[in-house]
């Protein structure tokens, strides 16, 4: 558990990616990070506890891993960028 007050900017995993075997959505807030992305259509949100953020675009994210003493790439399709 993160213990604290963070605020957006300073909230110790923003710039970390989490994988999620269960999850439906990717998440990403570094645009530098997508290619071969995409502008969404208007009125795309994805939906919080208490309010709604506006998806911006859609794309690729590759991701450098360390598997088991193993460099390997992974590839993300539809990636969102909020």
């Amino acid at each position: 558990m993160v213990k604290g007050s963070f605020t957006a900017a300073t909230y110790p995993l923003r710039n970390s990616t989490i994988l999620d075997s269960s999850t439906t959505l990717y998440i990403f807030n570094k645009l530098v990070r997508f290619y071969n992305y995409h502008y969404t259509p208007e009125n795309n949100y994805v939906y919080t506890r208490d309010s709604t953020v506006p998806i911006l675009r859609y794309g690729e994210i590759d991701l450098k891993l360390t598997y088991y003493s193993k460099k390997v790439l992974l590839y993300l399709k539809n990636v969102t960028f909020c």
